[in-house]
This record gives C-alpha cells, structure tokens and sequence, in this order.
C-alpha cells in the first residue's frame, strides 16, 4: 500500500546513519526503520530472505501438485486453500504469532485483539527509534534535548520549530524524553500531529484553496520508489470521508494518524478469513485454511512477520 511521506525522502529530519530511513509506514503514522533485536533467535521469526526462500520452494511444491488427488481419489476442500504441505513455514508463524496476539487465550481473534497488538508493535518500534535517536541527537548526554542541540543535528528547519515547540508541553525550552518521543513520532500527540499536518498539508496545497486533490497527493508520493498509482488512489478515497473528490485537512490530519489504513487493513484481514462470518477469526482452523489469502494482506506482512513478532517478547509487547 503506497502512502504518502510527508517528511523528507531522505530522513534529513532525524539526522543520517541508521535513522535515515524513517518515514510515514503502510499503516500511517511516522515509523521507525525495522531494527534488529541483538538476543532475536533467528529461528524464532522468519528473515527476509528466509521469507522470501519459502515462498519459491512453497511455489514450486503447489505447481508440483496442482491437479493431484488426495488419498481418496478427490480434490480437496473448496474452502481449503492450496498452500502445500503442512511443512510450510508460514503455516508455524502465523499460527505461533496469532496465539501472541490472542490477549484473552480463547483462540479467536477479534479486531481488537489485531489493532492492539498492531498498536504495541508500533509503540516498540517507536520507543527503539527514540532511543536510537536520542544517543544521536543529545550531544551532553544529559537525557534531554534542547533546540541547539536539534540544530546542530537536523538545521532545525521552520517544520521542526513548529513541532518543537508543539512538543515541548511545559514550554521550558528543552525536551523531556517523553516529549522527544512525540516530537520524533507526531502521530501520538495530537497537538504534534496537528502541527505537522498543517504543515504538511500547506506544501502539497499548491492552490492554497485549503483541498488538496488527488493530483496534488500522489505528486509528493511518485517519489517513493514503491509508488503504486492505483494503491495511492485506493488511500486517498479511504481518507475522502465525504466523497467530496479532495482531502480537506481534518482527513489530511486522520491520514497522517494511521488509524483508518489500520482498521481497513484489519478488515481485509477478516475478509480472507473470517469464513464463518462470526467477527473473530479461529486460529487454529481458519488460519490454516487461508495462509495464501492471508499472506497477500498487509497487515500480517508488516505485524506477523516482524523482528518483535516473537514468543519470548509477548509480555514485552
């Protein structure tokens, strides 16, 4: 899902090296890069390229068998999903991660369950990039960060100014931790939210009639090297509430939240497999029944197969 970054393609606003990358994620709100945990057992979560070697050999072993029967001299189940043998990888993570984010230990997943645990993802994502930002930034090592200290760092453009100050809620000049915290991640302050999508709402409204069509959107986002045009559109009406052809900019500031791309990617997820239509999904029987439709969803690619998605860290999370 192709979202717009408001913040520079280049990271400049946080500084270079590892914190380079940080930018708007496929859910909305400013995410941290995907860090790697130093203790994460490697055989604990699926890398990249582990992720990507399942898939081949999986392709290859369904084509293998396309067309066979089973024991019985019958195809198989038409609400079962041809994804191979039961050896397939996924088939462990998805069932193991699913049990983490069942908060209640009934085996149904319900979408709360799936935007809680989404939400402490993200929320572990970002005290690790603050962290990670603040050994950077904070030159005296005092734990907190003044605006010369920004300066120096980032040049402290009038966006973070705005957010600066936005951030810094005792008005002393400095920033707590937790103030730095919002000013690295505006999407949980509404006042730094605020600020940011004024801000960032008045660079892309070139006519400055206070619309910002979609013209105007993806003209930012084409610089994205994974720009989807038809992806793009697809977030833009999501945020068009009214149906008015434009973002005004409350659903500029509600795009930049997150929150929407989020229950809409949860509800994909219930689309491919709440098969009995009951609003939860069965971990155990329809999570086995649907990993192809369910491994094409966003939401299980950036919140089931991340570095934090392991069963050691549940409590953590």
């Amino acid at each position: 899902m192709t979202v717009l970054s408001v913040l520079p393609a280049d990271g400049s606003w946080l500084g270079g090296g590892s914190l380079a990358s940080g930018k708007l994620g496929s859910h909305g709100g400013f995410l941290a890069p995907r860090l790697e945990l130093d203790d994460l057992n490697e055989n604990d979560a699926l890398t990249s390229e582990e992720f990507i070697t399942a898939l081949v050999n999986e392709t290859e072993a369904v084509e293998a068998d396309e067309g066979d029967e089973d024991d019985n001299g019958t195809q198989q189940d038409a609400g079962q999903e041809d994804v191979g043998h039961d050896s397939f990888p996924y088939r462990e993570q998805l069932l193991r991660v699913g049990l983490m984010a069942d908060m209640n230990n009934d085996t149904l997943l319900s979408a709360e369950e799936l935007t809680q645990f989404a939400h402490r993802i993200r929320e572990r994502k970002r005290r690790e990039h603050t962290s990670a930002a603040l050994q950077t930034i904070d030159s005296d090592q005092s734990g907190d960060i003044t605006a010369a200290e920004l300066s120096i760092d980032l040049g402290l453009s009038t966006r973070e100014s705005l957010r600066f100050k936005a951030a810094d809620t005792d008005g002393d000049g400095i920033l707590s931790v937790k103030e730095f915290h919002q000013f690295t991640h505006p999407e949980i302050c509404g006042e730094v939210l605020r600020v940011e999508a004024e801000y960032s709402f008045t660079q892309l409204d070139e006519d400055l009639n206070r619309r910002v069509t979609f013209d105007e959107y993806k003209t930012k986002a084409e610089t994205d090297l994974n720009f989807s045009e038809s992806e793009a559109y697809a977030d833009f009406v999501l945020h068009d509430v009214d149906n008015s052809g434009y973002l005004d900019a409350a659903e500029w500031e509600r795009l930049l939240g997150g929150h929407d791309l989020l229950a809409d990617s949860i509800k994909k997820v219930f689309s491919a497999a709440d098969h009995d239509g009951d609003a939860h999904i069965h971990i155990h029987d329809e999570v086995s029944r649907s990993l192809e439709s369910l491994l094409e969803s966003e939401y299980i690619e950036d919140f089931f197969f991340h570095d934090y998605s392991d069963a050691r860290r549940h409590d953590e999370l």
